[in-house]
C-alpha cells in the first residue's frame, strides 16, 4: 500500500517520463495546429476533476480532425449502473493477468475533517470484507500464489485509490478470486472497530517512515506552488484525524465516495475480451450507490502574480534553487492538437536540457548540474521549472545560471543544431518503444490506462501513440518548439526557491533582488557545442581468431554459447526471447577490489565514482547523449569484489554502438578533474542524510554490524574523492587496460554471429596475463549475543532494528537445506507482520528473510528488520524476542509450507522471464565455477518437498540460539503525548554517531 502524493504521473519508459513529463500517465499528453479545445477558458479557474462524469476521454465532443481513437485491441464497456471497465489483451507475462480496480477518488475529496481518510480506507480494504474476515485475506492470495505487496497492493492519491492484483494464472477460477476481492472493495468493506484500532498505528508508522527530508522539501515547494489550496495537503492526512478517525467516519467516506459511476476495472493480460466481459457484469452489475452524488470539496484558487521567493532552510541532499512558472488551472480535452503541443514542448524541454548538460559539463562550471521539467499539476496547472544544483553554498550563481539560460532561450530560441538533436532524441525514443512494445507488462499496461482515465487522456496501444508522435516529428517545426516553450513561460509569474542550505538572512528578498540584478545584463544567442566524433578510436588491425565455440542448454533457461578467442577471451552469449529488442553486454577484467590493497582500494572507489561523472571514453557527458543517448545506449563502470566491471546496454538493433561504447569505457577511460568535481560535490551534499539520518546511516552500519566490524563497509565519502589526487585516479584506470579482459557475458535480443565479429576485431589485444589468486576474505565474527545501539542525530525520532540469527549454508549443493530456510524466513517474514505491524501497530513494512554469502564460505543469516519510531525501539525488540522465543517451539500451523510456497514459487517463474535473472546465473556460472543454473532448478524443485516439519526443525534450531540485536535510533521527539519528557529523549544525550554495546559482561561505548 502507497501513496502518490503527485499527480504529475508518467507511463510508458522511464526515458519517456524523464524527457517528456507528460501527464496522465498515458504515453502521452499530446499536441497545436488549431487552438486547443478548453472545457473551460484560459483565464478561469477549471472545475476541479469535472472530467469524472462517467465518460471515456474518446467520448468527448471534437471535430473528426481532431479526434484521437482509442486503443484499437481494448474491449470498452459500461454497466447500467455506471460502472465502467476496459479489457486488454497482451500476452506479458505469459499466461498471467492483471487486474486493477480505479476508484475516481482522493485526498481532495476529503473535508477539512477528513484529512487522511481517503488513504485509511484504502488500508481497511485489506482488513476485512464481505467474503474475506479479518486475518483471512492475504492467506487466501498466498494460498493462490501471491504475495502481499508485491502481487496485491494499492495506492492512494490526490484523486484515485487504485486496487491492484497481479494474477499468477488466467485460468477462469484464478480470475473469479480477483473480481470477488475487488467486488468486495467496491461495496463490501467492514470497517470492524478492532481492526480501525489495529491499523490506526500501521498507518501512523508509514507517516512517519515517508517523512524525511527529502519529501518535506517536496512539501516545502508545494506549499508555496499551491498556497492557500487543497492541492497543498499531503495525501496521508493529518497525524490528528488518523489517531481520531472513527469507524463511522471512514464508513461516510466510503458509501460517499465508493460508488459505481466513479469505478473502471482494467483488466490485462491472457483473457479473451468476451468472457471476461460477461465475468465483469456477474459480478458488478449489482454495485449501487449508497449516498447521493456528492459535492467535491472546492479546492481553493491558485493564482501567482509577480516575482517572489520561498526559502526552506532545511539542509541535507545538497543546495538548490528553481525558479517555476505557473498558469492558472484550465482542462483541456485530449485532441491532435493538444498534442502535437505536448510533443513540441516535449521537443524544448530536450534542447533546453542539453544546454543544461552542457553547462555543467563544462570544467568551472558556476552549477553541479540543471534540470527542467514541463508538467501538469493535477491535470489543470501547465508548469514550467528549472532546478539548479549549486555548487557547495553558491545558490546565488546558481541563480543567475537559472535566469540567464532560461532568458537567451526565450529570446533567442534554439539553434538548428538544438532542435535536431531534440528531435533525433524524440524519434530515437519512439523508434525504440514501438520496437519494444512486446515487452510492456501487464501490470504496465493497466496502470497506464488508469493514469489516462485519471488525466482523461484518450488511452491508446504503444503502436497508436507512437505512430502519432512519429508523424507529428516529422512535420514539426523548429518554430513550432520554441513558440511552445515560450508559451510554457508565458505566465506573468516566476517563483524563486531556495532548499537546502542554513543560515541565509533574508532569503526570499535576496533571491528576488538577485534575480532582478540578473535580468539587467543582457544575454547572446546560443552557440552551437563543437562536433564530435563517434567511435574516435583507431580498430586494431588485426581480429582475434577463434578457438573454440561450443554450446550447452541451461537448465529451465536458454542455451549458452561460449566463445574463446586465441588471446584468452571468452565470450558467453544467452539470447533470450525474454525482453524483445534488449540485450546486455558485461566486461569482467582484472582480479576486483578483494585483490587490492587498502590504499590501492580507496583510490579505485574514487576513480569509479569520478568515472560515473564522465561520459563514455573522453566523450564528455553531452557529447555522449547526442551519440549514443538517443540509441538508448548506456554504459557503467562497476568495480566489484571479484572482478572490474564495464556493463553496456541497448537495443539489439545498436549491436555495433554497444560493442563499440563498451571498448571504448575499457580502452580508455578517462576521469576529469570537472568529473572529479562532481563526484566530490555530489558526495559531500549527500553527507549529512549519511550521517546524520537513520535511513543514511543503516545500510553500511548493518552490514559492518553483522559482518563483525569487517573493513570496507563505510560509504564513500567526498573527502574519499578529494584524497586521491587526479593523476592517481588516471594511473588506477589506466592500468586497468592493460589487465587483458578475461570475459565478455552477453544476454538478450541480439544477433550472436554479429556479436561475435565485433569483439573479435574490438578486443583483440595480447593474451592476458592469468588472473592472480583470490585474496582471502576476512573472517567473519558474527556478533551472537551483542546488543549494540547507535545513535544519530537525525531529527525525525525514526529508528532501525535490526535483529539477526546466524545459519551457515556450507554446501551451496544442498538446495533442500536453502529451501526450508527461504521458508522458514517466510514464515518469520510472517510472524513480524502479525505481531509486529498488526498487533501493536509499530512498523509499517517489518521484515524478515534469509541470506548466505557463498563467496565467504556460506555465511548465512536470519534478519528481521524493523523501521520504526525511536520512543517504541523497545517495545518493537521485546516483541521480537517474544515472537523469537514462539518460533523456537516449532508450533507451525498446519499448511504453513504450502501457503508460503506459493506465492515464492510465482516469484521464480516470473523472475524467470528475464535478462538480468539470467544475467546472474550465467555470471555465477562463468567467474565463479558455480553450476548456478542447476542449483536454481534444484531450488525450486525442492521447494515442493518442505514440509511444515521441516519448517519446525528449522525454526527451533535456528531461534533458540544467540541472536545479535542492532538498532540504529534518530533523536527522539522532546516530550510524549500529554507534555511529558519521554523517557527515551531523556536518556538520549549520547553525542550523535555514539555506539552503546550491551555484551554479557555489562554495557560498554
Amino acid at each position: 500500500m502507497s501513496m502518490k502524493h503527485s499527480s504529475m504521473r508518467t507511463g510508458g519508459t522511464a526515458a519517456l517520463a524523464a524527457l517528456l513529463c507528460l501527464t496522465g500517465g498515458c504515453l502521452r499528453d499530446r499536441a497545436p495546429s488549431a487552438p486547443p479545445a478548453l472545457v473551460a477558458p484560459a483565464e478561469s479557474t477549471a472545475v476541479p476533476y469535472g472530467w469524472y462524469d462517467g465518460r471515456w476521454p474518446h467520448e468527448r465532443p471534437l471535430p473528426p480532425h481532431e479526434r484521437l481513437l482509442p486503443h484499437d485491441s481494448a474491449r470498452f464497456g459500461r454497466l447500467a449502473n455506471g460502472l465502467r471497465y476496459v479489457i486488454v489483451p497482451n500476452a506479458k507475462p505469459e499466461g498471467r493477468v492483471s487486474l486493477h480496480l480505479d476508484v475516481q477518488a482522493g485526498s481532495l475529496m476529503e473535508t477539512d475533517e477528513q484529512r487522511g481518510l481517503a488513504h485509511f480506507v484504502e488500508h481497511m480494504a485489506f482488513n476485512g470484507s464481505r467474503n474475506f474476515a479479518p486475518g483471512t485475506l492475504i492467506p487466501f492470495l498466498q494460498h493462490n500464489g501471491m504475495a502481499f505487496g508485491a502481487d496485491a497492493n494499492a495506492h492512494t492519491s490526490t484523486a484515485e485509490t487504485v486496487y491492484k492484483l497481479d494474477l499468477p494464472t488466467a485460468d477462469t477460477a484464478t480470475i473469479e478470486k480477483g473480481l470477488l476481492i475487488l467486488r468486495d472493495v467496491a461495496d463490501g468493506l467492514l470497517i470492524l472497530p478492532e481492526e480501525v484500532e489495529k491499523e490506526r498505528g500501521v498507518i501512523l508508522a508509514e507517516k512517519l517512515a515517508r517523512d524525511n527530508r527529502r519529501s518535506r522539501a517536496g512539501k516545502a515547494l508545494r506549499d508555496v506552488l499551491y498556497a492557500d489550496s487543497r492541492y497543498a495537503f499531503e495525501t496521508i492526512g493529518l497525524e490528528d484525524v488518523v489517531r481520531h478517525a472513527r469507524p463511522e467516519t471512514l464508513r461516510a467516506f466510503y458509501d460517499t465516495w465508493y460508488r459505481p459511476e466513479r469505478m473502471v476495472l482494467v483488466a490485462v493480460g491472457a483473457v479473451t475480451p468476451a468472457d471476461l466481459a460477461t465475468m465483469v457484469e456477474r459480478h458488478f452489475a449489482d454495485v449501487k450507490a449508497r449516498t447521493g452524488a456528492p459535492v467535491m470539496p472546492a479546492p481553493g484558487n491558485v493564482r501567482h502574480e509577480g516575482v517572489h521567493a520561498s526559502y526552506d532552510p532545511e539542509t541535507g541532499g545538497g543546495v538548490t534553487v528553481s525558479v517555476t512558472a505557473m498558469h492558472t488551472a484550465r482542462t483541456e480535452v485530449d485532441s491532435m492538437s493538444l498534442q502535437r503541443r505536448r510533443l513540441a514542448e516535449a521537443v524544448a524541454t530536450s534542447a533546453f536540457q542539453k544546454r543544461l548538460l552542457r553547462l555543467a559539463s563544462t570544467p568551472g562550471a558556476p552549477v553541479l548540474g540543471g534540470h527542467m521539467a514541463m508538467p501538469v499539476g493535477f491535470e489543470m496547472f501547465e508548469t514550467a521549472t528549472i532546478t539548479m544544483r549549486a555548487r557547495g553554498e553558491d545558490w546565488r550563481n546558481a541563480l543567475t545560471t537559472a535566469e540567464t539560460e532560461l532568458r537567451r532561450a526565450l529570446e533567442h530560441g534554439f539553434t538548428q543544431d538544438e532542435f535536431e538533436n531534440a528531435r533525433r532524441v524524440c524519434e530515437g525514443l519512439f523508434t525504440t518503444m514501438r520496437r519494444e512494445k512486446a515487452n510492456r507488462t501487464n501490470s504496465d499496461i493497466a496502470a497506464e490506462a488508469v493514469a489516462c482515465f485519471n488525466a482523461d487522456r484518450v488511452f491508446q496501444s504503444t503502436d497508436q501513440t507512437c505512430d502519432l508522435y512519429l508523424n507529428m516529428l516529422s512535420s514539426l517545426t523548429r518554430g513550432e518548439v520554441e513558440e511552445a516553450f515560450r508559451r510554457r513561460w508565458d505566465t506573468g509569474n516566476r517563483m524563486l526557491h531556495l532548499s537546502g542550505m542554513a543560515g541565509v538572512e533574508n532569503a526570499p528578498a535576496r533571491l528576488v533582488e538577485a534575480w532582478a540584478e540578473s535580468t539587467a545584463h543582457a544575454v547572446e544567442a546560443p552557440r552551437d557545442s563543437v562536433a564530435t566524433a563517434f567511435p574516435y578510436l583507431a580498430e586494431p588491425t588485426l581480429p582475434a581468431l577463434v578457438l573454440h565455440d561450443s554450446s550447452r542448454q541451461l537448465p529451465e533457461g536458454p542455451a549458452l554459447r561460449t566463445v574463446r578467442l586465441d588471446n584468452g577471451l571468452t565470450l558467453h552469449m544467452a539470447v533470450t526471447p525474454y525482453e524483445k529488442g534488449r540485450f546486455s553486454l558485461s566486461l569482467f577484467h582484472g582480479d576486483g577490489l578483494d585483490g587490492l590493497d587498502d590504499a590501492t582500494y580507496a583510490v579505485a572507489r574514487a576513480t569509479e565514482r569520478t568515472l560515473r561523472e564522465e561520459g563514455v571514453g573522453r566523450l564528455s557527458r553531452e557529447a555522449t547523449r547526442d551519440h549514443l543517448g538517443w540509441r538508448h545506449v548506456k554504459v557503467e563502470t562497476d568495480y566489484r569484489d571479484d572482478a572490474f566491471t564495464i556493463n553496456a546496454s541497448g537495443p539489439g538493433e545498436e549491436l555495433d554502438a554497444v560493442t563499440a561504447a563498451l571498448w571504448t569505457q575499457y580502452t580508455d577511460p578517462t576521469p576529469t578533474k570537472a568529473g572529479r568535481a562532481r563526484a566530490i560535490e555530489g558526495l559531500e551534499a549527500g553527507r549529512d542524510e549519511r550521517e546524520n539520518t537513520v535511513e543514511g546511516v543503516a545500510p553500511h552500519r548493518i552490514r559492518a554490524f553483522l559482518y563483525g566490524d569487517a573493513r570496507r563497509t563505510a560509504p564513500l565519502d567526498g573527502r574519499d574523492v578529494a584524497r586521491v589526487p587526479l593523476d592517481a585516479m588516471s594511473d588506477f584506470a589506466l592500468a586497468r587496460t592493460s589487465t587483458p579482459p578475461r570475459t565478455i557475458v552477453a544476454v538478450g535480443d541480439f544477433d550472436p554471429e554479429r556479436l561475435i565479429e565485433r569483439v573479435r576485431h574490438l578486443f583483440a589485444m595480447p593474451a592476458p596475463v592469468p588472473a592472480s589468486h583470490e585474496a582471502p576474505h576476512e573472517a567473519i565474527r558474527f556478533p551472537a549475543g551483542a546488543r549494540r545501539t547507535v545513535e544519530v542525530a537525525d531529527p525525525d525520532g525514526k529508528a532501525h532494528l535490526v535483529v539477526a540469527w546466524r545459519h551457515d549454508l556450507e554446501d551451496e549443493s544442498d538446495q533442500r537445506a536453502l529451501a526450508i530456510r527461504h521458508l522458514t524466513a517466510s514464515w518469520l517474514n510472517e510472524v513480524l507482520r502479525e505481531e509486529v505491524r498488526e498487533a501493536i501497530g509499530a512498523s509499517y513494512s517489518p521484515s524478515g528473510r534469509y541470506r548466505h554469502d557463498q563467496e565467504r564460505g556460506g555465511f548465512g543469516t536470519y534478519v528481521a528488520s524493523i523501521r520504526t519510531d525511536a520512543a517504541l525501539v523497545d517495545k518493537v525488540r521485546r516483541a521480537v524476542r517474544e515472537a523469537a522465543q514462539g518460533l523456537a517451539k516449532g508450533e507451525v500451523p498446519p499448511g504453513t509450507a504450502a501457503r508460503l510456497r506459493a506465492p515464492v514459487l510465482n516469484a521464480i517463474t516470473k523472475a524467470r522471464d528475464s535478462n538480468t535473472y539470467w544475467q546472474r546465473i550465467i555470471e555465477a556460472e562463468v567467474l565463479r565455477g558455480r553450476p548456478a543454473a542447476r542449483h536454481a532448478e534444484a531450488f525450486a524443485k525442492a521447494l515442493g518437498t518442505v514440509t511444515d516439519a521441516d519448517i519446525a526443525a528449522e525454526a527451533r534450531a535456528v531461534f533458540a540460539t544467540r541472536s545479535a540485536e542492532l538498532a540504529i535510533t534518530g533523536k527522539a521527539p522532546a516530550t510524549k503525548p500529554g507534555g511529558k519528557p519521554s523517557k527515551a529523549a531523556v536518556s538520549r544525550k549520547i553525542p550523535a554517531g555514539t555506539t552503546t554495546e550491551e555484551t554479557a559482561q555489562g554495557v560498554a561505548r
